[in-house]
């Protein structure tokens, strides 16, 4: 799947990453958007490098669809 990913104060890529599959109490959405907020900048300006470590996804608010479940998601 693709990803943008924090790799450095300034630079986000677009990069193909490894494809998780789900534990057993946890879904995988598929992203149909994603916001950008005051995190994200704080992040992308490198004032968060010692919570973050590159390369990193960036993007935590999100809206999409359930694409795969855990044996034990009710």
């Amino acid at each position: 799947m693709k990803a943008s990913q924090y790799i450095k104060a300034g630079q986000v890529e677009y990069r193909e990453v490894p494809l998780a599959e789900p534990g057993e109490n946890e879904i995988r959405v598929k992203v149909a958007y994603c916001g950008i907020c005051g995190t994200d900048l704080h992040i992308f300006k490198g004032h968060m490098d010692a919570r973050v470590k590159a390369p990193q996804a960036v993007g935590h608010e999100v809206s999409g669809t359930i694409a795969a479940m855990g044996a034990k998601v009710q």
